[in-house]
């Protein structure tokens, strides 16, 4: 790292405890420090994006970082590159973020430097802290409200029609409307019946309020899609098991709303107005905070309407919003994530267990996994009719098996205890998608391929939005060389949560490799993350072996020796356990004999 010395970007929120102002040179001693740790767990890629903000603000050019500079030095993105069209930096950046700060949970929390990159920028801060604050119990400020987000919207471009047709389009959206509020009224009726095992920590989950949308027409023609819109979304929220779902009263006669135990402020409200004409509609979206009004995210959409788009313009519309909103790494979950960051899990509630193991599941943070698992364990010998954390514990016996943790898995045990727990969770939540994944991996790894397939692609049913379940998927079917099917649902998953855990880029990586695409592939290893766990490393080697980059490959290599040293001559053994077509492994053991690795 070079540059010349200057004024140090300094984050005021970050001084309590702080006694003096770093300097540079005692700043780039720290980023070196925690390169040099594995406790940092950031790929590659992030460790030069980190290096990169960082020498910009110590070289006084911290007003030139943005997402257009970041992603043509770091993430080799061209001159066109559009940061409303290709998510990758603010993508990156929240994953360098959940990087530092697990780093300075563990291994940096004596460190006397702090670094950070706040939510809504990329220029990083730094500062000082007093020895007697660095400590175990300390707690860190919160970081900044993040920026909006912008949802991508897929609409279809049209001219204008005669009223009678839009007439015809308020009938079929109207139908759509019924159907919207028969699977409300149905998941209400499925969440209150799995209440009485579980409902105290039932009552823990975020509960979203969703206003009627307005409509802001100077005429009433298009009221129907303001109505429309807010039955979609609440529709499409209710298929997520982690929120309870508010909508209007009057319409809902049986929701949960109604339910006189579940009585209560919501956590958050979503308010929206609608303003459509013959050739365009226009979306605003608000979500705020009920106990402190602070706004949470916003978003502003204008785009052009064809007479034969409608529905499907707010039905797309509808669920980009839910997925922003929604999805494990979404706006209302990540609230509740800052809440219990810095909590002992043994003072963690089972709901806040359950988001514990959210955040170890989308890093496979080898150092929060002994925790994760005695907090979910804690969670159902006190609350035994908690589905939820029955699935993460079932997912956490998996990854003791296939990855080593808690101490692997030498009683031969993980596996039979994973179908255990999950077949109790699909018992207590059998329409719920959270326990397929579980179950499908369960039994993907007894070999019973057949069944787990089926498995996951019920519980897709069940949540088309599950991009979590449906990546995974993927990545099974790309280990059976079915590239068509593994690659639809991969790119799908990504497209509705641009943020899902980087390890299912393998599917991309497995694909270009196998079809000779080795720059492509040692790319997409580079994205998939997870350092702890072996699998991005022998991606990385085996492309750079096939590529010849020899100097490169020897780093990966040592990588995956420093997690297993005898790799090499279990290689075959361990891609066979995870049903890798016979092809695909050679492949793989052919990059990584090139890359250096003894076999």
């Amino acid at each position: 790292m070079s540059g010349q010395v200057a004024p140090v970007h300094l984050d005021p929120a970050a001084m309590r405890g702080a006694t003096e102002y770093p300097d540079a040179e005692a700043v780039r001693a720290q980023i070196e420090l925690m390169m040099s740790r594995p406790e940092f767990d950031a790929s590659a890629r992030n460790r030069r994006f980190l290096s990169y903000v960082v020498d910009e603000t110590l070289a006084g050019r911290a007003a030139r970082i943005k997402a257009y500079t970041i992603a043509l030095a770091v993430f080799d993105r061209g001159e066109d590159f559009d940061p409303l069209t290709d998510p990758i930096v603010r993508i990156e950046a929240s994953r360098l973020r959940r990087a530092i700060e697990h780093y300075y949970l563990t291994a940096g929390k004596h460190d006397r430097i702090r670094v950070d990159m706040p939510k809504g920028s990329y220029i990083p801060t730094f500062s000082s802290v007093a020895p007697e604050e660095v400590d175990s119990s300390s707690v860190r400020p919160p970081l900044p409200a993040e920026t909006p987000r912008p949802v991508p919207a897929a609409m279809d471009a049209g001219i204008a029609a005669p009223a009678w047709k839009y007439r015809r389009l308020a009938i079929g959206l109207f139908a759509a409307l019924v159907l919207a509020l028969i699977a409300v009224a149905y998941v209400g009726g499925r969440f209150q019946g799995s209440l009485p095992d579980a409902r105290g920590t039932a009552l823990e989950r975020p509960s979203i309020m969703v206003l009627p949308f307005e409509n802001v027409d100077i005429d009433n023609r298009y009221a129907y899609i303001a109505t429309g819109m807010t039955y979609e979304i609440i529709s499409q929220l209710t298929r997520f098991e982690d929120f309870f779902v508010f909508g209007p009263r009057n319409a809902l006669p049986h929701s949960v709303t109604d339910t006189p135990d579940l009585t209560r402020t919501p956590d958050f409200v979503l308010a929206g107005t609608v303003q459509a004409t013959d050739r365009s509609i226009r979306i605003n979206i608000m979500l705020t905070e009920q106990a402190t009004g602070r706004s949470l995210w916003a978003w502003t959409r204008e785009e052009t309407l064809s007479p034969s788009g409608i529905i499907a313009a707010t039905q797309s519309i509808s669920r980009n919003i839910v997925n922003v909103l929604a999805q494990p790494d979404g706006v209302l979950l990540d609230e509740f994530q800052k809440e219990i960051a810095h909590k002992p899990s043994i003072n963690l509630s089972s709901y806040q267990c359950v988001i514990s193991f959210r955040t170890y599941w989308r890093s496979y943070a080898r150092n929060s996994f002994d925790d994760t698992w005695e907090c979910l364990e804690r969670s159902i010998a006190r609350e035994p009719g908690f589905a939820p954390a029955y699935s993460a514990l079932a997912l956490m016996n998996v990854d003791r098996y296939r990855f080593g943790f808690g101490g692997g898995d030498a009683a031969g045990t993980a596996l039979a205890r994973a179908e255990e727990l999950a077949r109790k969770a699909e018992q207590l939540e059998p329409r719920s998608s959270q326990p397929y994944l579980a179950l499908s991996l369960s039994l993907w790894f007894q070999h019973r391929i057949d069944e787990s397939i089926a498995t996951a692609e019920r519980g897709l049913s069940f949540n088309p939005n599950n991009a979590e379940l449906m990546a995974d998927l993927g990545l099974r079917y790309a280990q059976l060389g079915q590239w068509d099917r593994a690659l639809a649902l991969t790119n799908e998953a990504y497209q509705r949560d641009p943020s899902a855990p980087s390890g299912y880029r393998a599917v991309h990586f497995l694909h270009a490799y196998m079809t000779g695409n080795y720059r492509n592939a040692l790319a997409q290893a580079e994205q998939m993350g997870a350092a702890t766990t072996i699998y991005s490393h022998v991606a990385r080697a085996a492309a750079l072996g096939q590529l010849g980059e020899l100097s490169r490959a020897a780093e990966a290599v040592a990588d995956i020796l420093r997690i297993d040293p005898q790799y090499g001559s279990n290689a075959r053994t361990d891609l066979a356990k995870r049903n890798m077509m016979p092809d695909l492994i050679e492949a793989i053991v052919d990059g990584l004999r090139k890359a250096g690795l003894a076999i």
